[in-house]
């Protein structure tokens, strides 16, 4: 398992529709890459124009599969309202998740 955090930044006042493309954006990958395994949106408490997005994909190699271009077309709309800051790529050691 692999966790991808995606660093945004966007206007304030934009946060609910990025938030909305966010959510259609994750489900309709969800449904369509393989190994896609859904994100979670989190908010900057220190910055309230950063947003991370953090995915989790079954390997790497699904996840490299679907990121083998700098934007994939699934993204598009999201770069439309938000820049992207940067990725990074986490490999899973261990999980003690209680949800």
């Amino acid at each position: 398992m692999v966790a991808v955090i995606y660093r945004w930044r966007l206007p304030q006042s934009d946060l609910s529709q990025f938030a909305k493309i966010w959510r259609e954006t994750t489900s309709h990958i969800h449904k369509t890459v393989k190994g896609a395994k859904g994100s979670t949106l989190f908010r900057s408490l220190e910055d309230e124009q950063e947003v991370y997005a953090i995915a989790k994909w079954s390997s790497y190699e699904d996840w490299l599969r679907f990121w083998n271009k700098e934007t994939p077309v699934e993204m598009e709309h999201m770069h439309l309202i938000a820049e992207r800051v940067s990725v990074e790529v986490l490999s899973e050691v261990d999980d003690c998740s209680f949800i």
